[in-house]
C-alpha cells in the first residue's frame, strides 16, 4: 500500500496536477465568461461560443452592432483568470433587412 501512495504523490509532483487543475480553471473561466454573456442586456450571449485553453479564451459568433461585437471582447476580458482574448465576432446588422422589408412596401 505503501508504494502506491509513493506513486500517486511522485505523479503530482511530476506536473500531472497542474494540468488538472489548469483545465478545471478554463472550465471555471469559460462558465464565467458564459455567464457574463448571458446576464448582460447589450449582448446576445446565446450567439457567440466560448472555449478556454490555459486562460486564453477564443470568442466566436455573431452580434448585431459593432459595439456589442466590442462589448463581448470586454466582458471576456474582465473575467478573473483570462490571459488573453482572442475574438472572431462577425457584425450581422438588421438594417439590410430593414431595407429589404421597407423596399417590398
Amino acid at each position: 500500500m505503501t508504494g502506491r501512495c509513493l506513486v500517486l504523490v511522485a505523479l503530482l509532483a511530476s506536473g500531472c496536477a497542474p494540468a488538472i487543475s489548469s483545465s478545471a480553471g478554463d472550465a471555471t473561466i469559460t462558465a464565467a465568461v458564459v455567464t457574463a454573456l448571458l446576464n448582460n442586456d447589450q449582448v446576445d450571449g446565446t450567439q457567440v461560443n466560448v472555449r478556454t485553453d490555459g486562460g486564453v479564451v477564443y470568442l466566436e459568433g455573431t452580434q448585431s452592432t459593432s459595439v456589442a461585437a466590442s462589448e463581448v471582447v470586454a466582458l471576456a476580458r474582465a473575467v478573473d483568470g483570462v490571459r488573453d482574448v482572442q475574438a472572431q465576432i462577425d457584425v450581422v446588422g438588421t438594417a439590410a433587412l430593414a431595407t429589404d422589408n421597407d423596399g417590398a412596401h
